[in-house]
């Protein structure tokens, strides 16, 4: 990947933190941390969305797009979210596959929410 594509997306980064809440008070070092991954890893955008769940809100930054896996000689393009809550550093992101309508999932499997 070039380094063109490299700025592109440290640039939508950088577009995309302007617009995270206060509660983030450590977004220097998410955007250091975050643009690292995105240099070796060229799959995910960042992104911003405000969530609403049982009358309380939260705007949360979070990567979006695929992880490609080796797996028995194939690569498979796994769909994955990675939030970042407001107190990272301290908190690790969580990671969650985001599956396609087209993919089949195991169920009964203890990772696996219904």
């Amino acid at each position: 990947m070039s380094h063109c594509h490299d700025a592109g997306r440290v640039a939508k980064l950088d577009e995309v933190l302007r617009s995270v809440p206060y509660q983030y008070q450590h977004k220097d070092r998410m955007r250091n941390d975050v643009a690292i991954l995105l240099r070796s890893c060229h799959t995910l955008m960042p992104e911003t969305n405000t969530f609403r769940n049982g009358g309380k809100q939260a705007t949360l930054f979070y990567l979006k797009g695929v992880l490609p896996i080796g797996y028995r000689g194939s690569t498979y393009n796994i769909p994955v979210t990675i939030y970042f809550d407001p107190p990272y550093p301290q908190t690790a992101p969580r990671c969650f596959v985001t599956p396609t309508e087209t993919m089949a999932i195991a169920t009964g499997h203890p990772h696996v929410d219904q």
